[in-house]
């Protein structure tokens, strides 16, 4: 179903200001939760408003139906309740919850409603029903309506039960049918229990959303933004939001040249950056512009001296960010140092050259003294193409952790690099923040076909990468299960147009069908991993095939359209995928392209060549709805190891990049990073947990059924970019379907 977002007035208070320097400017605004229950006197009390001007009491200057004498205009001293400098008469919300008097007065205006009988209207009480919860995190739009119910009732006999529909029971006034999905995030502020289902209002999911107090720390996490702009052009102005402890610093620059920038930010064991450079790159093709931003920062750091080895885990996802920018995001590297080295020189290093700066050039802090730590890092960033007219640059954000670090069990490095490369963290500079709190009743498990497009054993594969991807396969069904993902695996293998009868057909076989092969299930894994080694299943492998377009558009055409009562097709409801692991460039571009063997890179003739060539593979690829993954020689060249015979998967790349895909290093001695990416990247397609655009991650916070869940990729929730959402990992699949709610931050565009 999809979420009933609403904002949080309450929730959102600036709580200080201060200013430094960052090439031009740079402001850092700390965003946090705040609130009261009680924020002013009692009637006649002293309100520190002085002597309050002459007034008719029979009025209502406020216009809220509640009379000025009502509302204390004639008493010594003036009642300002909320001691905002307004009297009470003249205040439309006298107590300052986010609800107006006029819908906290009740029916009778000569006698404003008391919820809780507590001798204080609700007019000038922040909790009416004295559950705890203010007012305003109740009615968080304070409109006086329950999220988008309005059926009344008197009693639950009234409701549509088959929908979950309760009537409220408030302590005041009439009832209301509620269920999960009309409430949205919002509770009752004249009724302890909203629902009636035992849980008070204070313990319901939604307390993730309400301001913190003595009885609340589960607030959300305040954020700092950080305001700069880069040399030379104001109109690449740039915010960046940072949880409160990480620090951070700009970075002078030798004569910078326009547009560039850099700054750090430090928090944990991860070493974060800020680089910022003109590019003459076209904006006609934001996406490729991106992708070509990412390929150039992966070259230059595979060219740096101190490092020996470069693995890439996940080549990242092309998307388009909610500010509209192109961006590749979540590209993680694996390095190896020649010597062991601290985790800022490294980063320092990755800071001077995605600038193409020597060191020298940047006024960068020396390392603290100590031994060097360690020499294997991870090191994770996003690729942004900004075409501002003349102001046309790329930005990289991201950081460096040691791989110790990164593949911890608590998964906190991981978690703190995930927040600066996964494209929310970074905006242009006039969009605000905003806080969201939404609530969801997701249907699990979400149906996943996922096909498996693999070489024959021994095909220029390096050493070992049969036996590797079988290993792979082992936790392929246990990662999609934990993700609450119904999974089906074909496996298959590169035959394509060299065989028209067997083309498209998987390694598990069934005479008796349709397609005559069939799909594997969760209780099959070995079978799986005996694909992965023999994919042309009965049938004698064809070693030198390496036609993977052609057979994955055979895939398609033998296992559609899609239907809902034979299995052997792919099920209407299915996220379809293909991972297709290659060792060479696809072997249909043979006589339709002027690509040769080998890691050349491509003249713009051929790039124009490799377009035409891939353009009906991407259409029915588009057609069909379905994404694809690769697991082959990762561009961009340069990067070192694993073999002299492998060259670049030309005609694999850019399905992925188009479909939202993404890719990873066949050469890694373990597959399962780039494997879990793979399996994460479809759950966040499949996902019907999905969030307002420009989530800022480190803000995130969930409940399920109630109860707190921890960021985990293991066991909690987990962000997906592409479309943004959220994963909830080992969540039970019992029905009725967990009702979800989640609480963030998240930047609006003008």
């Amino acid at each position: 179903m999809s979420p009933i977002p609403r904002p949080a007035p309450n929730s959102e208070q600036r709580r200080s200001l201060r200013s430094a320097s960052l090439l031009v400017a740079v402001a850092i605004t700390a965003l946090g939760c705040g609130g009261g229950d009680d924020p002013g006197p009692d009637h006649g009390a002293d309100s520190g408003v002085g002597a309050a001007p002459a007034c008719d009491p029979a009025a209502d200057d406020d216009g809220d139906c509640i009379s000025n004498g009502i509302e204390g205009c004639t008493l010594e001293p003036p009642v300002d309740r909320d001691r905002d400098g307004l009297l009470d008469h003249l205040d439309e919300d006298a107590d300052d919850d986010g609800l107006p008097d006029t819908l906290e007065a009740g029916p009778d205006c000569n006698n404003p409603r008391d919820t809780d009988g507590d001798s204080r209207p609700d007019y000038l009480d922040g909790d009416s029903d004295n559950d705890g919860v203010s007012d305003g995190d109740e009615d968080r739009d304070g409109n006086g309506v329950l999220g988008e119910c309005t059926q009344v009732c008197a009693s639950s006999a009234d409701c549509d039960a088959g929908a979950g529909e309760t009537c409220t029971q408030p302590l005041a006034g009439e009832g209301v049918c509620v269920s999960l999905a009309c409430l949205g995030s919002e509770t009752d502020p004249r009724s302890p229990d909203t629902d009636t289902d035992g849980t008070p209002d204070p313990l319901e999911g939604t307390f993730i959303c309400n301001a913190h107090s003595g009885n609340n720390p589960f607030d959300l996490p305040a954020v700092a933004v950080v305001s700069g702009s880069t040399a030379g052009a104001s109109d690449a102005d740039w915010r960046l939001a940072l949880d409160l402890s990480a620090k951070h610093r700009a970075v002078s620059i030798d004569a910078p040249a326009t547009l560039e920038g850099a700054h750090l930010v430090d928090r944990g064991e991860v070493r974060g950056f800020l680089a910022t450079r003109p590019t003459t790159t076209s904006g006609s093709n934001p996406a490729a512009a991106a992708g070509a931003a990412s390929r150039e920062a992966s070259a230059r750091i595979a060219a740096l001296s101190v490092i020996t080895s470069v693995r890439t885990r996940s080549s990242g996802q092309t998307t388009q960010l909610f500010d509209g920018d192109a961006a590749v995001v979540r590209t993680v590297l694996a390095i190896e140092t020649a010597a062991p080295m601290r985790t800022e020189a490294v980063r320092n290093a990755v800071l001077a050259a995605l600038l193409g700066r020597d060191d020298d050039d940047l006024r960068l802090p020396t390392p603290a003294p100590g031994a060097a730590t360690a020499n294997a890092f991870v090191i994770a960033y996003q690729s942004e193409y900004r075409d501002l007219g003349a102001a046309r640059h790329v930005a990289y954000l991201g950081g460096v952790a040691t791989s110790e670090a990164f593949d911890a069990a608590d998964h906190t490095a991981a978690d703190h690099l995930d927040d600066l490369s996964n494209g929310g963290a970074f905006t242009h500079a006039q969009e605000p923040v905003q806080t969201v709190c939404a609530s969801y009743q997701p249907q699990r498990p979400h149906p996943v076909d996922l096909v498996w497009i693999v070489p024959e054993a021994g095909e220029a594969q390096p050493e070992n990468a049969a036996l590797r991807l079988a290993e792979m396969s082992k936790g392929l069904f246990g990662r999609a299960r934990s993700l609450g993902l119904d999974l089906r695996v074909g496996v298959t293998d590169m035959r394509g147009n060299l065989d028209a009868e067997r083309a498209g057909m998987f390694a598990a076989r069934d005479a008796q069908a349709a397609t005559g092969d069939r799909w594997l299930g969760p209780d099959e894994a070995s079978a799986v991993a005996n694909g992965l080694s023999d994919p042309s299943g009965p049938d004698e492998g064809a070693p030198a095939a390496g036609h993977g377009l052609s057979q994955m558009r055979a895939v398609l055409e033998r296992h559609l359209p899609r239907s809902a009562s034979d299995p052997h097709f792919v099920r209407p409801d299915a996220t379809l995928a293909f991972v297709i692991v290659a060792s060479e460039k696809a072997q249909e571009l043979e006589g339709q392209t002027s690509i040769g063997d080998g890691d050349r890179e491509l003249s713009a003739k051929q790039r124009d060549e490799l377009k035409a060539a891939i353009a009906p593979y991407a259409a029915a690829l588009e057609l069909a709805d379905a994404m694809v993954f690769v697991i082959a020689e990762p561009l961009p060249f340069g990067q070192r190891g694993c073999g002299e015979a492998r060259e670049h998967a030309y005609g694999y790349y850019a399905l992925a990049e188009r479909s939202g895909g993404l890719l990873g290093d066949l050469c890694q001695d373990d597959l399962r990073y780039s494997t879990h990416a793979i399996i994460d990247a479809i759950a966040a397609r499949a996902s019907d947990v999905t969030t307002q655009p420009g989530l800022i991650s480190s803000t995130l916070s969930a409940t399920r059924d109630n109860t707190l869940v921890p960021r985990s990729n293991s066991s909690g929730w987990s962000y997906g970019v592409s479309p943004s959402s959220v994963l909830m990992i080992d969540a039970p699949n019992a029905a009725p379907p967990s009702e979800i709610v989640l609480a963030y931050r998240r930047w609006v565009v003008p």
